[in-house]
């Protein structure tokens, strides 16, 4: 029996967005494809990946919805917080920078579909805030992280100060915070980090954590979240509704 004749290989534009392509509901800055990543590169920064615009949008929903984060003077606005407290309409800004940020990291680092999102969320640093050196898996809890992403919101100097971004070994050595920047990186110990104290108002980012695990995926947690959320609702129309 002859096999059946082989067409052209799929590319991935026909399956999904160009990587470094907006979605038409958000306002982007055109961007090129990062270059793939050598062996010894376990960094890249992507100078205007969002726009003015889009910065000055994803920055009122994290002063509209931010609450106390996980450290001293850190304001936080994740996924599930939204999806839980009815900002669920709040989520949609997130979707193209989601996909944008992990199609740049599988693009630099050749792991094409293979990553999902652990976590996303707004993160603001305010004065007075630092942390020291670490990798983004050094707790137990952590170590399913491959990959981070950073996208910064307003400009270092103009807006506040301090909050300076420093690896120990490798380049970039030191990222200044400039609006719609973007850097990537490895979680592991060859990016080994630490931010500098913000000595002057502060600056928000949205940050994402990347994982090769399918179970540790957001999407997952948020189908969680929401079917709890709807579990309350209707309990709570049923204590109304009984005499």
């Amino acid at each position: 029996q002859r096999p059946l004749p082989r067409g052209p290989p799929v590319s991935r534009s026909v399956l999904s967005p160009p990587h470094l392509q907006s979605l038409p509901t958000m306002a982007t800055t055109a961007a090129s494809p990062p270059p793939t990543a050598a062996e010894d590169n376990v960094r890249l920064l992507l100078p205007g990946f969002l726009s003015p615009e889009t910065c000055k949008e994803l920055e009122f929903v994290h002063r509209s919805c931010g609450t106390a984060g996980y450290r001293p003077s850190v304001v936080s606005t994740s996924l599930p917080h939204l999806a839980a407290t009815g900002c669920g309409h709040l989520l949609l800004p997130f979707v193209p920078i989601r996909e944008r940020l992990r199609d740049a990291v599988e693009s630099f680092f050749s792991c094409h579909f293979d990553l999902f999102v652990e976590f996303t969320g707004l993160v603001s640093w305010c004065k007075g805030a630092s942390i020291g050196w670490h990798s983004d898996d050094n707790k137990p809890y952590l170590r399913q992280r491959a990959f981070t992403a950073v996208c910064y919101l307003n400009n270092h100097g103009k807006d506040f100060k301090g909050g300076l971004l420093k690896f120990q070994d490798g380049e970039p050595s030191s990222v200044i915070p400039v609006a719609g920047d973007a850097v990537i990186y490895t979680a592991d110990n060859r990016n080994v980090h630490c931010v500098d104290e913000i000595t002057c108002t502060g600056f928000p980012t949205i940050s994402l954590a990347l994982t090769y695990d399918v179970l540790e995926c957001t999407f997952l947690g948020l189908v969680f979240v929401q079917a709890a959320m709807k579990t309350v609702r209707v309990h709570l129309l049923h204590q109304l509704m009984t005499p």
